[in-house]
């Protein structure tokens, strides 16, 4: 996974789709909700994945007209690129979509997409600048649900679980400001579940269907979601999950921030889960990152329990943790991955500093290619009470520039 700028306008063309927009993450009820409105008449698949890709070659056009703008490029009337305006290629893209979309379901009178991963979640700033009359749903459920639902259905570890529904909480939250207000409709899983005939009216009106299509849609709801309630049982506390150290610590720190930021749990709940699994690690958390030498602030951004990041064009970029505490702890660990697939080499460095000596502790380096997940463990080369960590992302040896190169950095702790 990684994230996705898409441009919230798409140039100077708007289209005339009306397209639903399923989007949320992995086991929150889409594919039910894909089932009951194929039933009240919507055309589409049961799986999307192609919006995403739109939203991509459309931020790559963007980009790469804008590096031609500062080249000088668009002023030689003598470039093919200085004949073609950017807002007419994006069109002319678009265009192409709505083309074979159009082939693919010839019958359709309204269409939906499903797509339930993270990019399609930032993809819709673009999507919906562009199709004015288009309508989302974003879904959500339970962090616990969600992640024991995605372990037994799709047999992914618990670590992967944790951040598809931490991940796709925390893009909504960037997201959701940039949106219509009417454009979107939050359905909670737990509503389906304990109030299905007033939800699904809810979907209905959003979504503008007519007498007819509400009554099949709230009909298949209602009759579906019968064994849901039935089978549901009440979640208990956190702590009282009954999982190892190592899951609950895990759960967390990546998803801990969803669950309070939901109302799911406390943050007192999080914090005792916390101290109990992870009780001598010093965490190096978002919210304690001082940022230096950004080039925007959008290329800092929260991911679970680490944060992502993108090097400087001309210059590092550079996090400061103060004043760390680090007594008896003598490793710095983490996991660092180069998200994108097409991401060039990045270089990441480490320094720590003992903060009552000025002592250099740690001095390491990392050079990372795209999707080869590095874990790290540095020994300190000393002791000290309190440190200064300083986190450096660079472009690596060989890279031509920073594109795609969305640095994601996991679990930074000092530990015994």
């Amino acid at each position: 996974m990684y994230p996705l700028f898409s441009s919230a306008n798409a140039g100077s063309v708007v289209y005339s789709f009306d397209p639903l927009l399923i989007v949320g993450p992995p086991r929150s009820g889409s594919s039910f909700l894909v089932e009951a409105l194929f039933h009240a008449g919507f055309g589409g698949s049961n799986e999307g994945h192609l919006l995403p890709l739109l939203a991509q070659l459309d931020a790559l056009i963007e980009g790469y007209y804008a590096q031609a703008r500062v080249m000088g490029l668009l002023d030689i009337p003598g470039n093919a690129i200085a004949r073609i305006s950017e807002s007419s290629l994006r069109g002319e893209m678009v265009s192409l979509f709505e083309r074979l979309q159009t082939r693919s379901l010839p019958h359709a009178d309204r269409w939906l997409d499903k797509t339930v991963n993270v990019e399609a979640i930032g993809a819709l700033p673009f999507l919906m600048s562009m199709w004015p009359a288009a309508k989302a749903l974003y879904l959500m459920r339970d962090g616990v649900a969600n992640v024991e639902s995605a372990m037994k259905y799709f047999q992914v570890d618990f670590d992967v679980a944790c951040k598809n529904w931490a991940f796709c909480g925390e893009e909504w939250d960037r997201v959701k400001p940039l949106l219509r207000e009417d454009s979107f409709l939050v359905v909670d899983h737990d509503d389906l579940t304990e109030a299905p005939e007033p939800t699904a009216k809810r979907i209905a009106e959003h979504i503008g269907l007519d007498g007819s299509q509400t009554e099949r849609l709230v009909s298949f709801v209602v009759d579906r979601t019968v064994a849901w309630k039935n089978g549901r049982t009440e979640r208990v506390p956190l702590h009282e999950l009954g999982w190892s150290e190592r899951r609950m610590a895990t759960f967390a720190s990546i998803c801990g921030r969803q669950m309070v930021s939901q109302g799911r749990s406390s943050q007192a709940e999080v914090d005792a889960l916390l101290a109990v699994a992870l009780p001598f690690h010093s965490r190096l958390t978002f919210d304690a990152a001082r940022v230096l030498q950004i080039d925007d602030e959008g290329y800092f951004r929260q991911a679970g329990d680490g944060w992502f990041i993108v090097p400087g064009r001309t210059a590092a970029a550079t996090l400061v943790f103060q004043d760390i505490e680090i007594a008896s702890r003598n490793r710095l660990i983490g996991e660092l991955l180069l998200a994108h697939p097409a991401a060039q080499p990045v270089r990441v460095e480490f320094l720590v500093v003992a903060t009552d000596t000025g002592r250099l502790i740690l001095a390491a380096t990392i050079e990372l290619t795209a999707l080869n997940p590095v874990e790290i463990s540095f020994d300190l080369l000393g002791s000290a009470d309190r440190a200064d960590c300083i986190v450096r992302v660079t472009l690596g040896i060989g890279a031509r520039t920073n594109d795609n190169a969305w640095v994601r950095v996991d679990r930074l702790a000092f530990v015994p």
